[in-house]
Formats: C-alpha cells, sequence, structure tokens
C-alpha cells in the first residue's frame, strides 16, 4: 500500500490527518547505529548492579566490576558490542545468578 493510500484509510476531521503527515515523513534510524550497544548502558548496568551479593558462575563480585571504573567499562563495553555483532552472546550472560 502506497503512502498516500495509507494516509486515506486515517483521514478524519479531528485533525488526524496531521498526525498520519507527521508519520510519513518519519526517516528510519541509522540501522548500523541502532544495533550498538551504549557504552553508557555498559556503565550503568555495571554501576546498578547490587552489593554485597554473591558472585556470579564468572567469579566476579560487583564490587570488583565497579572498582574497575571506566578502563574496565569500556572493555566490557567492547566485549558487549563484539558479542552482539557476532551473534555469539554466552547463555550465562542470559541467566543472571
Amino acid at each position: 500500500m502506497l503512502p498516500s493510500q495509507c494516509g486515506s484509510l486515517y483521514k478524519d476531521h479531528g485533525g488526524g490527518d496531521n498526525v498520519v503527515r507527521r508519520l510519513n515523513n518519519i526517516t528510519p534510524m541509522n540501522t548500523e547505529e541502532s544495533q550498538e550497544i551504549l557504552y553508557s548502558e555498559v556503565k550503568e548496568a555495571i554501576r546498578s548492579l547490587k552489593k554485597n551479593k554473591s558472585a556470579g558462575p564468572d567469579g566476579i563480585p560487583a564490587e570488583m566490576l565497579q572498582a574497575g571504573g571506566e578502563p574496565l567499562e569500556r572493555e566490557i563495553h567492547k566485549l558487549c558490542n563484539k558479542a552482539w555483532q557476532e551473534g555469539t552472546i554466552p547463555d550465562e550472560w542470559a541467566n543472571p545468578s
């Protein structure tokens, strides 16, 4: 269905045509950018780990990850993006202990 045909499905006298016009002007996001894990997301995830908990299957307690600061956050960010892009995300990452 063409955009002009799609717009005709939503014609109304209450201003809905303006919404359809705005939606037709939206451009898709750059797919390469949208598939990258953001550094800020990794940083926030590390900082929000609960302290005084048992280490996960990797044996690394949250406090150790948090103490690594920005250098460790950057390395974890790179590792997460590499796993995401290659589609090789370990099962353990999906099963928090």
